[in-house]
């Protein structure tokens, strides 16, 4: 992906329903580690943390920073 490689950071958004693709993509990339997963916020089932396939919603975002601390 062209993308990945063009910008600092990234921001994927209602990211839901392709997280079974983008899993590998950034995996593959080396920059699962540099993910953040943010899903259903202020919700009762909140997630915030590493990006899983285990949790999704409509509007599930991931952020992808190359460089520093998220």
């Amino acid at each position: 992906m062209k993308k990945l490689s063009d910008f600092d950071t990234l921001v994927i958004m209602k990211a839901g329903s392709a997280l079974e693709w983008i899993v590998p993509v950034l995996k593959e990339n080396g920059l699962y580690d540099k993910a953040l997963m943010f899903c259903n916020v202020n919700m009762s089932d909140e997630y915030i943390g590493p990006v899983t396939t285990d949790r999704k919603g409509y509007f599930t975002t991931i952020i992808v920073k190359r460089g520093g601390n998220l």
